[in-house]
């Protein structure tokens, strides 16, 4: 039992992948504090080796499973490419809209491929005790390394079992011709020679970028140095409203993520009712924000460094969260 006591249950009792132990970890810090959970990281990563050992993980070319729609998915798109360049010809669009079609195309195809790739990669059938067929999680080593986090990404495996799809110029812009094949079908010598423009790309941008960020991480140390915690409340009634960013229908980032490690601007009201949900001047943490969705707020107004009063510096209800350790920042 390497599950230090006071741990919820439910935080243990799923599939652990990279993010689900990082979480744990920072759970068990919060509530236990740093020597159990040091140990419970030691344990961990003893288990974790143990197992991976045994398990025998290895990778080799069968695990590449190229999913049976691919053929199908790449000829549709060729004979809407085929529709566009006809549309081209008879003068109904312009080169620059041909163009962007062309690539607007290829890439959904490319998408379609790689989801028909990893729903065909994250489960198998297996014979159970009853002599039936049933469906379970998938033991392919490929797909346990990128999905528990440990190496490799949905978009590295698409390439070597989808389509390795579009590529760029040495100038940045696409080529419309994309490279249908995969590295376990493996590339003929026109899409290897595409591939290299990318490839050199890729190095070039890495080594010209280097000094780059250097230069930006110096200059932001600069621009923040002199920003000095002077005092605990600035006594401010300023702040930003902080609400879900939703894109597309989608949520790209929760409240909740938003507003962890903040310090309320004025109080919190359960939505519908006169009630005070989190009082103000309150620093909302793991608890308060498991409160926060439970009661479906989807606006919270927040102190932030932007709004402090204070003269020379910030103050700590402003800043919020010490990130290192966990708590507000104490002078």
């Amino acid at each position: 039992m390497i599950v230090p006591k006071g741990l919820p249950y439910s935080i243990v009792n799923q599939a652990l992948g990279k993010k689900a132990i990082s979480k744990m970890l920072n759970t068990c810090y919060r509530i236990l504090g740093l020597k159990p959970t040091v140990i419970f990281a030691d344990q961990i990563m003893y288990t974790g080796f143990a197992y991976a050992a045994r398990s025998g993980a290895s990778v080799g070319i069968d695990d590449m499973v190229i999913p049976e729609k691919k053929h199908e998915i790449i000829s549709e798109a060729e004979a809407e490419v085929a529709e566009i360049q006809e549309q081209f010809q008879s003068g109904l669009v312009t080169a620059g809209e041909r163009y962007n079609k062309v690539i607007d195309i290829w890439a959904a195809a490319n998408d379609r491929v790689s989801k028909a790739m990893m729903d065909n990669l994250q489960t198998e059938t297996v014979i159970n005790r009853d002599g039936q067929e049933e469906k379970q999680v998938s033991f392919n080593s490929i797909y346990m390394m990128a999905d528990s986090g440990a190496r490799g990404s949905a978009a590295q495996i698409r390439q070597l079992a989808g389509m390795r799809g579009l590529m760029a110029k040495p100038d940045g812009s696409i080529i419309e011709t994309p490279i249908t094949a995969n590295f376990r079908e493996g590339l003929n010598v026109l899409q290897y020679f595409i591939s290299t423009h990318g490839a050199r790309k890729g190095l070039a941008d890495t080594a010209l970028k280097t000094a780059n960020s250097g230069y930006l991480t110096r200059r932001l140390v600069d621009v923040a140095q002199d920003l000095v915690v002077t005092e605990d409340d600035c006594g401010t009634h300023e702040g930003i409203m902080m609400t879900p960013v939703i894109e597309g229908g989608d949520v790209k980032e929760p409240l909740r993520d938003r507003v962890l490690g903040r310090v309320t601007a004025e109080d919190v009201l359960k939505p519908g009712t006169a009630d005070i949900l989190v009082p103000r001047n309150t620093l909302l943490h793991e608890q308060w924000c498991d409160l926060l969705e439970e009661n479906s707020v989807d606006a919270v107004k927040v102190r932030s460094v932007v709004s402090c009063d204070t003269d020379f510096g910030v103050c700590a209800h402003c800043y919020g969260r010490d990130l290192a350790r966990g708590h507000i920042i104490i002078r």
